[in-house]
């Protein structure tokens, strides 16, 4: 079987299009990886930084026991079952 001018340019065109489209949807994984890590890196600095706040009360007070497994439970019930961490009403 041969191919024409015409067939040439549709195979051309089809190779055109499927390189433009694999290298779009190699740029959109890419750089929602990228937005993932920093939506996660800023959730665990809240998180941090609410236990650090809501354990700070107990530790000034000398209660370091209570203040530890304050913000133990708080951090559990923080995580639903899924692993995901629920971000607070504001």
């Amino acid at each position: 079987m041969r191919l024409g001018l015409q067939g040439k340019l549709i195979s051309a065109f089809m190779l055109i299009l499927s390189f433009a489209l694999g290298s779009t949807c190699w740029l959109f994984v890419s750089q929602s990886n990228d937005r993932l890590e920093d939506i996660m890196g800023e959730q665990a600095r809240q998180i941090s930084y609410a236990l650090a706040l809501a354990s700070k009360p107990s530790l000034e007070g000398k209660e370091t026991g209570e203040a530890i497994g304050d913000a133990i439970r708080l951090a559990i019930a923080a995580c639903p079952v899924t692993g995901s961490v629920a971000t607070p009403a504001v």
